[in-house]
């Protein structure tokens, strides 16, 4: 038998139904990504089921679409018109999605995410774009800080009911596979459109690795810090240094034209540059990110 939850007096006293493999063996290795209800009494029965693909290469993504009935006995069954939604069970990216959080913890130095955003976020702008970066990330920020107040609010009244949306909600799966796709999309993209095989490209990570700790150690770096400052002292001045992240990308758009060969051929990757190479070079003097609040007022 389904799995039934508890009466909701707000709702005609109807109750939230979870359908499982035991219920049909269609379902086995599927999850219930989609709420469903029915009337105290009532059997909830499969009637029939709809496996369905989408996306492409990074978002391919197979959802089984399960059409129910309900009856009570001595009445007629009654077909549900609109499906239940399933994702398979070996799914990772609800784990994508926690491991977000996490990183959004440490990055952000708070271990309140919802008290973070409730102290950024003011009445001309109640939703505050450019916390994280890139912008996917920011995206998928908003996503994980609705999601996670939600889930308090609802903790206050009833904690039970809390953790199982926390692993149930809709919206956390959406923002969790977000997430691994643009992952996916950061790492193998440019080698699946060469055309060539990604799992093979995963094997030669370590390697790619190696050699970009390597190339740290190289003598390309001076002219490419002076390079660099040339870049940050073109672009106009503003509240905030320039990213990091957004450097790393002027880099890896521009390195063609750098104008002087030392170095790899092709730019370092770019997590590798927002992450590791610019920092350390900012924290050790050699170049500088200024505002526009450094600017020297004028004579007078």
């Amino acid at each position: 038998m389904p799995e039934y939850g508890e009466p909701d007096a707000d709702d005609g006293g109807r109750v939230s139904v979870v359908l499982t493999g035991t219920d049909d063996p269609r379902l086995v290795g599927w999850v219930q990504r989609s709420g469903f209800s029915a009337e105290p009494g009532k059997a909830v029965l499969v009637d029939s089921v709809e496996l369905s693909e989408s996306g492409d290469l990074f978002d391919r993504t197979e959802t089984l679409m399960v059409f129910v009935a309900t009856e009570r006995p001595g009445e007629e069954r009654q077909t549900f018109p609109f499906p239940l939604f399933f994702r398979r069970a070996d799914d990772k990216s609800l784990d994508t999605l926690e491991t977000f959080q996490d990183a959004l913890r440490r990055t952000l130095n708070t271990d309140d995410i919802k008290g973070l955003w409730d102290g950024l976020k003011t009445d001309d702008d109640p939703f505050p774009t450019g916390v994280v970066e890139p912008k996917e990330i920011d995206s998928a920020f908003l996503g994980v800080v609705m999601i996670e107040g939600f889930i308090q609010d609802v903790g206050q009244t009833d904690s039970e009911l809390a953790q199982k949306m926390a692993l149930h909600l809709g919206t956390a799966y959406h923002v969790g596979r977000a997430l691994a796709i643009w992952e996916l999309k950061r790492k193998f993209e440019e080698a699946a459109k060469a055309g060539l095989d990604i799992s093979r490209q995963k094997r030669a990570g370590g390697k790619a690795r190696g050699d970009q700790i390597k190339a740290a150690a190289d003598t390309w770096h001076q002219p490419t810090i002076v390079w660099v400052q040339g870049l940050i002292d073109a672009e106009p001045l503003r509240p905030k240094p320039i990213s990091y992240s957004a450097l790393a990308a002027m880099v890896w758009d521009l390195w063609d034209e750098r104008g002087f060969d030392e170095g790899p051929a092709d730019p370092p990757d770019i997590l590798y540059l927002a992450k590791t190479l610019l920092p350390r070079w900012a924290t050790n003097g050699l170049i500088n990110r200024p505002t526009d609040a450094q600017q020297t007022p004028p004579a007078g």
